[in-house]
């Protein structure tokens, strides 16, 4: 059945039906009017055209064994009767529920995609691990990197025994590791990173500043 529709602002829409497909396509003229409010009449198998849906937030990072919610906002907003679907393309390393909700379950990259009314938008949800929070001892002002601000070459002073490391971005994702100094970060792109440092005695975390770099 050929679905009908009922509005105040009927010079401001219009609609065609595909028999085939069975999409009924609504278009309204915002420039005609601002929000407009339709009922349409029809069978149930109707499926509804947005103009445009909106992931948010927009490129989000997520900790491993975590979960983040998204949303997808779905325009215009007048427009009822629309479900998402959502998909990932990389599930081994980032799974989404049908509701939106997306939990990290390996270190990577994966894009996530929202799907309504015939549109859809794509967003990519970076999985990495947790910024590392530590308790500071007495002698702790010790330990610090230098140079910095550092271009090349990063140095770990009071570290005399053994040791491992491992450098992270301040949102949280472990860039690089190792074992020995110094460390050459000229590789990593200008800004500023906190540095993990494991002795056979303390765990020990600082902030170090890189200077011009490569990205």
């Amino acid at each position: 059945m050929q679905p009908t529709i009922e509005s105040d602002e009927m010079a401001a829409i219009s609609s065609t039906w595909d028999e085939n497909t069975k999409i009924f396509s609504v278009t309204i003229d915002h420039t005609t009017a601002g929000a407009v409010d339709f009922t349409v009449t029809g069978s149930e198998d109707i499926k509804y055209d947005a103009a445009s849906i909106q992931i948010n937030p927009d490129d989000p990072n997520v900790v491993l064994n975590s979960t983040v919610q998204l949303t997808a906002a779905i325009y215009p907003e007048t427009l009822k009767g629309v479900s998402v679907v959502w998909q990932s393309l990389s599930p081994g390393i980032a799974s989404v529920s049908a509701k939106g909700l997306v939990s990290g379950h390996s270190i990577g990259s994966c894009q996530i995609i929202a799907k309504a009314g015939g549109k859809a938008d794509t967003c990519v949800v970076k999985v990495g691990y947790a910024t590392p929070v530590v308790e500071y001892t007495d002698d702790d002002h010790l330990v610090f990197p230098y140079p910095n601000p550092v271009e090349d070459f990063l140095h770990l002073s009071g570290i005399d025994d053994d040791m491992n490391y491992a450098i992270y971005s301040l949102s949280g994702f472990k860039i690089v590791s190792g074992n020995k100094q110094p460390i050459n970060v000229s590789n990593l792109a200008a800004g500023v990173y906190a540095i993990e440092i494991k002795t056979n005695t303390k765990v020990i975390v600082r902030k170090f500043v890189k200077g011009t770099g490569k990205f």
